[in-house]
C-alpha cells in the first residue's frame, strides 16, 4: 500500500524531471522517467542546485529504500528554500507517519537495530518534525524501551548498540510523561530471563549499562509491578538484575559512584535478593572477584564487592569450587589474597606445605623468597614452621660467600624465634659489611648496649649477650668486619644518632677498617 502511494508520488513528477534534464543528463532516464527511484546524476564535485521536484522525488525515492535519515536531508534541503508549500498538508503528514515506521522497523541502518530515539533526535528538530504526533513518540518510547530491555542477555550480536539505545531512550527528557508505566508492569511480566547468556553480556553491562537513569525508572515501575501481580519479587529480579550487576561492578573510584550504591540500597528491596535472576548475578560478581583474589590480581580486585556478593549468596561454596577448578593449575600460593585461603582445599595445603619443606631442605643458600613464601604461609603448622626457619637460619650462619645487604636485610622483618639473637649477630656483621649503615643501626638499637665501654664490651643480659657472641663467631667463620669511615661518621645515620661508633669503639679488633683513599670507585 505505502509503495504503491510512493510509486505513485513518484510518476507524478517524473515528467517534468524529465523536462528539465532530458537534455543534460541524458543517460539518467529510461523512456521518459528516471532509470532509478533517486535522480543523482553526477555533477562532478560541482554543487548544483536541484529544483524543489527533484528533491521531492528523492525524498519519495529514500522512503521507499526505508533510508529514511537521507530523505530528511533533502527534505531540510526544500525547507532551505522555502518550497515545502510543494507538499499538501496530507503529504507532510503521511512522510512523517512513514518515517515513524521506517524508524521502528530499523531495516536499512548502520546501528543493525531499530535507533527509536531518532524519531526525537531527527525527525522532532526537522522541518516536518511538527506532524509527528503525540502517539507517535509514545510508541517510540515504549516500544522502543521494552524492545531493547527485551534484547539483553539475548542478542549478541548488536549488544553495545542495544545498551546505548536505551540510555538515549531512558535520557529523553519527556520519557516520564510518555512512559506507560500501567502496561509496563505487563511488559515487565513477559520479559525474557538474562541469565542464558549473560556471560557474552557482562563485560557490556559492567561498562555501558544506564544505571544512573535506570533506578530512577525501576523505582516507579516497581510499584506498579507489585500492585498488580503476587509474584512481583520474580519479576523486579529480572528488572534489577543487570542494574545489580553494574552497581556491583563499580570501583568506588569517586564519590559518585558510591553515591549511587548508597541510593541503589534505599530502592532495591532485601527481598528480591533471593531470586534466581540477582542469586545469578551475584554469583558471577562472587566468582570474578575470587579469582582475582585466587590469583593475586590485588589492582582489580575489589573488597566491598567480594564481600557483599559472599554475603548475599545462597550458595557461595559451590561457586567457589566452580572458580577452584578453573584456576588450580596455574596457582600461585604466595601470590593468593587473604580472603580467598578460606576456600582452598584442605588437601592443597597438605600437598603445598610438603612441597614448601623439600624446598626449604634442599636450600644450600638462603633463598630469601623462599623463607619469606615459608613465613608466611599461615596455614602451615608452628612445629613445622620453626624447623624450617631454623634449618635455614642455618643455612644462612653457613654459607659462603655472605648474602648481599639487600636480602640479609630482610630478615629483620621476621620472628626468628630461638635464634633471634644469633641471627641478629650474624646480620649485623653483614649488614655493615654490606655498607647498610641504616639497617646496622637500627638493628643495633634493639639492644640495650648503654654508652659505657663494660656494658658493651660484657653486657649481662642474654639477648645482648648472644648477641655479641654470634658476631664473635661469625669473625672465626669469615674473618673481620669491614667498615670505613662513611659508616663511621656522625651524620651516616642522619638524622638518628650512629649507634655503630659506640659498638666500634668498645670492639675495634672485631673490625678492619678499610681506607677511602685505597677504594676504586671502578675496578
Amino acid at each position: 500500500m505505502l509503495e504503491a502511494i510512493i510509486n505513485q508520488k513518484q510518476e507524478k513528477l517524473a515528467p517534468k524531471i524529465f523536462e528539465l534534464f532530458k537534455d543534460k543528463y541524458p543517460k539518467e532516464f529510461e523512456g521518459e522517467k528516471p532509470k532509478d527511484d533517486i535522480f543523482e546524476p553526477s555533477t562532478y564535485g560541482v554543487k548544483v542546485e536541484f529544483p524543489a521536484e527533484v528533491l521531492e522525488y528523492n525524498i519519495w525515492g529514500w522512503l521507499k529504500k526505508d533510508m529514511y535519515w537521507r530523505a530528511l536531508n533533502y527534505v531540510k534541503e526544500i525547507a532551505d528554500i522555502c518550497r515545502l508549500d510543494v507538499f499538501s498538508e496530507d503529504d507532510l503528514k503521511q512522510m512523517a507517519d512513514l518515517i515513524v515506521r521506517e524508524i521502528f522497523e530499523g531495516k536499512i541502518i548502520a546501528a543493525g537495530i531499530p535507533v527509536y530515539s531518532d524519531a526525537w533526535k531527527i525527525l522532532e528538530p526537522s522541518a516536518i518534525g511538527k506532524y509527528m504526533t503525540e502517539e507517535h513518540k509514545k510508541d517510540a518510547v515504549n516500544i522502543g524501551f521494552w524492545s531493547n530491555l527485551g534484547r539483553i542477555g539475548q542478542d549478541l550480536t548488536f549488544k553495545n548498540e542495544v545498551l546505548v539505545e536505551l540510555g538515549n531512550i531512558i535520557d529523553y527528557e519527556r520519557f516520564y510523561n510518555l512512559f506507560d508505566f500501567e502496561k509496563g508492569a505487563e511488559k515487565a511480566a513477559e520479559l525474557p530471563d538474562i541469565i542464558e547468556r549473560f556471560d557474552e553480556w557482562k563485560n557490556d553491562l559492567a561498562s555501558l549499562f544506564p544505571s544512573y537513569t535506570y533506578l530512577a525508572w525501576y523505582s516507579i515501575q516497581e510499584r506498579f509491578i507489585r500492585s498488580k501481580f503476587k509474584n512481583a519479587d520474580e519479576i523486579c529480579a529480572k528488572l534489577a538484575a543487570p542494574l545489580i550487576y553494574q552497581l556491583m561492578t563499580l570501583k568506588d573510584y569517586d564519590r559518585e559512584e558510591r553515591s549511587m550504591k548508597t541510593i541503589a540500597n534505599v530502592f532495591i528491596r532485601p527481598s528480591i535478593l533471593a531470586e534466581k535472576p540477582i542469586q545469578f548475578v551475584l554469583g558471577n560478581v562472587f566468582e570474578k572477584e575470587l579469582e582475582h583474589a585466587f590469583v593475586g590480581e590485588d589492582h582489580w580486585f575489589s573488597k566491598e564487592s567480594y564481600e557483599m556478593s559472599k554475603r548475599l549468596l545462597k550458595n557461595p561454596g559451590e561457586h567457589a569450587a566452580k572458580v577452584w577448578e578453573k584456576v588450580k593449575g596455574k596457582l600461585d600460593y604466595r601470590k593468593v589474597l587473604g580472603c580467598a585461603k578460606e576456600f582452598i582445599p584442605k588437601k592443597y595445603f597438605e600437598d603445598y606445605s610438603s612441597g614448601l619443606a623439600d624446598r626449604i631442605k634442599a636450600m644450600e643458600r638462603l633463598d630469601i623468597s623462599l623463607f619469606s613464601e615459608m613465613m608466611n604461609a599461615s596455614e602451615m603448622s608452628d612445629a613445622m614452621k620453626s624447623r624450617l626457619r631454623n634449618f635455614a637460619l642455618n643455612v644462612y650462619f653457613e654459607q659462603k660467600p655472605r648474602p648481599n645487604g639487600k636480602d640479609a636485610a630482610q630478615l629483620l622483618h621476621f620472628n626468628l624465634g630461638n635464634l633471634q639473637h644469633k641471627a641478629n649477630g650474624y646480620l649485623f656483621a653483614d649488614l655493615v659489611a654490606r655498607k647498610e649503615w641504616q639497617n646496622a643501626n637500627s638493628l643495633l638499637m634493639k639492644y640495650e648496649f648503654f654508652w659505657w665501654d663494660r656494658q658493651l664490651r660484657m653486657p649481662r643480659r642474654k639477648g645482648p649477650k648472644i648477641f655479641l657472641e654470634s658476631v664473635n663467631e661469625y669473625i672465626e667463620k669469615f674473618g673481620k668486619i669491614k667498615i670505613n669511615e662513611k659508616g663511621l661518621a656522625r651524620n651516616a645515620i642522619y638524622p638518628n644518632y650512629n649507634k655503630i661508633i659506640d659498638f666500634y669503639e668498645a670492639h675495634k679488633d672485631m673490625f678492619e677498617k678499610e681506607d677511602l683513599r685505597q677504594m676504586k670507585m671502578f675496578k
